[in-house]
């Protein structure tokens, strides 16, 4: 927004600081001023334009010299003195009402929302003389970026930079003796000032006469009352319109002027009746003719609000001792002189105190009726045109900014400082991450809805443990998730067909995911669910089961154990009243004889498995042409068994000495049928058996399966001869060999 130093000027009996000093003190209290340029008009006249950024919620009393003015004032603790017009004191520009006849008989106000104009006033002038404008007038306008049209014209916008309040000028005699203010109807059509045609809607606000509308509110004028030469009779229009309303209209109709940004902001409705005044004044004082009359519609009046204010919480909320004298001292200042530093603490006299007051707009007032009154507490009467300052807090900052940001004393926070409680299950999640990220594997996040299509692997019996949203995003995604798998499933489909084209030695995608599924009965758990896939597809089960046991026991749980009946015998039906079986609800998603329950005494911590060819095979929608393996396991569970107490066994001295044996059984013997029974008969030297190859084929009779154990013996007290241990393996090979079905290769 463009101001001119000289017409500043004019406010201060004292010389103003040169131009760049000026705005280096706005800039450092009030407003940025992004620059500062010398003018010189074609008239000779040599001036300079301050381009002040005016703060949105300071639009309503800084966007106008006056505004500037008072900032200026307040900064350099000078006075005001009434604004000069080429060069003599101005007149009051207040109108006398009540010496002024009412015009209700020869022009009539309609409006016909009081909510989207609450006030329009209205002044006739009568035998004025149309005519180019004084050369000081010109200079001003060129300054602030307008051009002249005439002197009554120039007038209008001068009050309106001078003081903020857009005005606009009708000739009295085309406007058939009625002003309208409504909304227009739709598909009114309007021609503004600038020759420019616009189609209006019920949501733009216009000013008409009995026919047609004559202006857009708040924004332009239109074609038709405007003022040319053969004027003669004048309205001046001094208006308040709802901000809301201008900001819309000027949006849609991509029309921006000085007077649509000053009313977007929203102006007070008491500067109306001084605007207009002072806008009469100068008309006769450019122009002639004789006031007429004056009407002012103003249904509800907007009073000053009052705000209280507690001293203590002022105290307490800036952190520095100011005593109760001093902050109403500052208030009385800061209210009227915005943004003022340094004021506190300086020994302001009796005098100098009464003259501040005659330019305030805020004073110090009783508390409202019925209201309490204290020492601590003092209400202050806040004018309509500080629409900036609502609350207690807002008073409070103004006392900060006022006294000085930096003559507040950095302290020490006087509360006890409190570590915050850990928390647990978020850090055991992070760990989780860091495992699997660390071992290869990449993080998927999901949302949390599935597809019908996605839920194919549910048996019958099993559609009830679904959630279903009553108001789903798309038809098709109206269940939330019972489970992890499918979609981390078709994540590893579509990064599968992605690494077709690469040069990777291995096509082999490693996935894992946190997150909650849904049950009807169990509401909602959290669940760990991590996939494999790739071209490794005979050693896909052993893959899993030692990424498996590697990862418990990282987190200290060794005691696991993989129960494989219930796949290999699964529940019939669906879930159980008042529970559910992981296991029932997953075992089409596993392939039978690959796919076990993990376990940790007898609580269930998850499943793991080969995934079936029914989810895999291209042909049955799955579309993965490669071996997969997965598991999901329970969150909680595995978060709870973590945390327990563990006894830490010390590692042997002495070395240990390891036997591999193949036991050769039918296809449907357990794995860990064997594994039981060679422990049992291994006796307490036996420190650990594995499975490291399953194998059938070529050289295995039909029906028949090798399994590959590797045995550790080791003693904590001596070193096991090789006597010793021939004694161990001769016994396991014993207990084998009983079952007439299993067979020791040799």
């Amino acid at each position: 927004m463009k101001f001119s130093y000289n017409w500043l000027q004019e406010f201060f009996q004292k010389k103003l600081p040169v131009p760049k000093k000026l705005a280096e003190l706005l800039t450092m209290h009030s407003f940025e001023v992004e620059s500062v340029k010398e003018v010189r008009s074609a008239r000779g006249g040599s001036d300079f334009q301050l381009d002040i950024a005016i703060l949105s919620n300071r639009m309503p009393d800084a966007s106008s010299h006056l505004g500037v003015a008072r900032e200026i004032a307040a900064l350099l603790k000078s006075e005001i003195r009434n604004p000069c017009l080429a060069g003599r004191q101005a007149k009051s520009e207040t109108i006398s009402k009540s010496k002024i006849k009412n015009l209700k008989d020869s022009l009539k106000i309609e409006i016909e929302n009081a909510e989207l104009c609450p006030r329009y006033t209205a002044l006739v002038i009568k035998g004025i003389k149309v005519g180019p404008s004084p050369k000081w007038l010109k200079e001003k306008l060129e300054v602030c970026g307008l051009n002249s049209i005439n002197n009554v014209v120039d007038a209008g916008n001068y009050v309106m930079l001078e003081m903020g309040q857009p005005l606009h000028v009708f000739d009295f005699d085309k406007l058939g003796g009625k002003i309208i203010v409504r909304p227009a109807k739709k598909g009114e059509k309007i021609i503004t000032l600038d020759n420019k045609k616009y189609e209006l809607d019920s949501e733009i606000l216009v000013i008409s006469d009995s026919e047609k509308p004559v202006a857009l509110a708040g924004i332009k004028g239109g074609k038709g009352p405007e003022v040319d030469s053969r004027t003669k009779n004048i309205a001046l229009e001094a208006a308040n319109f709802n901000f809301s309303s201008i900001r819309k209209t000027s949006k849609k109709l991509e029309l921006k002027t000085d007077a649509s940004l000053r009313f977007s902001a929203g102006l007070d409705p008491n500067l109306t009746e001084k605007a207009i005044g002072r806008l009469a004044q100068v008309i006769q004082d450019l122009a002639g003719g004789k006031i007429e009359g004056v009407i002012d519609a103003y249904p509800k009046k907007v009073v000053p609000a009052k705000i209280k204010l507690n001293f203590e919480k002022v105290r307490g909320l800036l952190g520095v001792d100011i005593s109760d004298k001093e902050i109403r001292e500052i208030l009385k200042i800061k209210l009227d002189f915005e943004k003022v530093r340094g004021l506190l603490g300086v020994d302001i006299s009796d005098k100098e105190i009464k003259e501040i007051l005659k330019r305030l707009e805020l004073k110090e007032v009783a508390p409202p009726q019925g209201g309490a009154t204290s020492k601590k507490n003092g209400f202050f009467e806040i004018p309509t045109i500080r629409r900036d300052l609502q609350i207690e807090e807002d008073l409070i900052e103004e006392v900060g900014r006022i006294y000085g940001y930096e003559n507040i004393k950095a302290k020490h926070p006087l509360g006890e400082l409190i570590l915050p409680e850990e928390n647990e299950l978020l850090n055991f999640r992070e760990k989780i991450r860091t495992y699997f990220a660390a071992t290869g594997f990449s993080e998927v996040y999901n949302y949390s809805l599935s597809d019908q299509s996605e839920l194919g692997f549910l048996p019958a019996g099993f559609q009830n443990v679904l959630l279903e949203l009553k108001n789903p995003p798309k038809p098709e995604s109206r269940f939330l998730r019972p489970s992890l798998l499918p979609r981390l499933f078709a994540n590893a489909s579509f990064n599968l067909r992605n690494f077709k084209n690469t040069r990777l030695p291995t096509r082999q995608v490693q996935i894992f995911e946190i997150g909650n599924v849904f049950h009807s009965f169990d509401r909602q758990e959290e669940k760990l669910a991590f996939v494999i896939a790739g071209d490794s597809a005979d050693r896909a089960f052993l893959e899993i089961k030692g990424l498996a046991s590697a990862f418990f026991e990282s987190l200290g749980l060794t005691d696991f154990w993989l129960d494989t009946v219930p796949f290999e015998n699964p529940p019939a039906g669906g879930p159980p009243a008042g529970g559910r079986s992981e296991v029932a609800m997953l075992k089409k998603i596993f392939h039978p004889f690959r796919a076990a329950e993990i376990k940790i005494g007898d609580k269930t911590l998850g499943v793991l498995g080969e995934v079936s060819s029914e989810i895999t095979n291209p042909s049955a929608g799955g579309g993965i042409k490669t071996a997969l393996v997965a598991a999901e396991l329970d969150f909680k569970n595995l978060f709870d068994l973590s945390k327990q107490e563990r006894e830490f066994k010390s590692i042997s001295r002495y070395p240990a000495v390891i036997r591999d044996i193949a036991v050769l059984v039918p296809s449907e013997v357990r794995i860990s049928q064997v594994l039981d029974l060679m422990e049992a008969a291994g006796g307490d030297f036996l420190e650990d058996v594995d499975l490291f190859d399953v194998y059938e084929g070529r050289e295995i009779p039909e029906g028949k399966k090798n399994l590959a154990f590797r045995l550790v013996f080791q003693s904590y007290e001596k070193t096991l001869t090789d006597k010793e241990v021939k004694g161990f393996m001769e016994k396991i090979i014993r207990e084998i060999e009983k079952n007439s079905e299993w067979e020791i290769r040799k």
